[in-house]
């Protein structure tokens, strides 16, 4: 009865059965308290327990990535639509700073700060937003840009092309700052450090 049940426990672990050859293997015990086989058996079937428990929980984790990764998708095309049908308007305002948002959350560092330019060209004004907002986004676009994409040219263009668009703008003063900023850091050779 011991080598039966002991061939039955080992060919559970191999296939896949932890649990069937722990109890196997504790059955072994019951018999023989002695049995050393028994005992190393049952640290096998555990440890090969846990990891199938760690790559069960890897492959759900990527799953998720893949579904988060396709509803992203989705949303960027739905936001990209909703603005495209609504020009000039808050539901383009919003569906840009949601589509930002997409971006900046898969990581396609460019397309955000792309986006949170024209967002800032077209409605970073006082008409639709508030200093605060507009330094929120700023800071975004320029923390990115630094940071991530290394490019300190690419937050002073978008700044230096609302100026030249309109000379008048009532935040320009703010802009132009940005831009002396993002001047003197490259000079320095400054790298902006992610917020924590």
């Amino acid at each position: 009865h011991i080598q039966l049940t002991q061939a039955a426990a080992w060919d559970s672990l191999k296939q896949g059965r932890y649990a069937e050859a722990v109890k196997s293997w504790e059955e072994l015990l019951r018999l023989d308290p002695d049995n050393a086989q028994a005992r190393e058996g049952i640290r096998q079937a555990q440890q090969a327990a846990e990891q199938a428990k760690f790559r069960n929980r890897e492959d759900q984790v990527q799953a998720l990535s893949e579904k988060a990764m396709d509803a992203y998708d989705r949303a960027i095309t739905h936001y990209n639509a909703l603005a495209a049908q609504n020009p000039d308007s808050p539901a383009e305002y919003n569906s840009l700073r949601y589509l930002s948002n997409c971006y900046l959350d898969q990581k396609r560092w460019k397309e955000a700060v792309e986006i949170l330019g024209k967002i800032t060209d077209k409605y970073g004004r006082p008409e639709y937003m508030n200093i605060r907002t507009l330094d929120t986004i700023l800071k975004t676009i320029n923390t990115v840009s630094v940071y991530q994409l290394k490019d300190y040219e690419l937050p002073r263009q978008i700044y230096q092309d609302i100026i030249t668009k309109d000379p008048n703008h009532p935040w320009k003063d703010y802009f132009q700052k940005m831009i002396d900023t993002l001047s003197t850091l490259k000079a320095k050779s400054v790298q902006v450090s992610p917020a924590q």
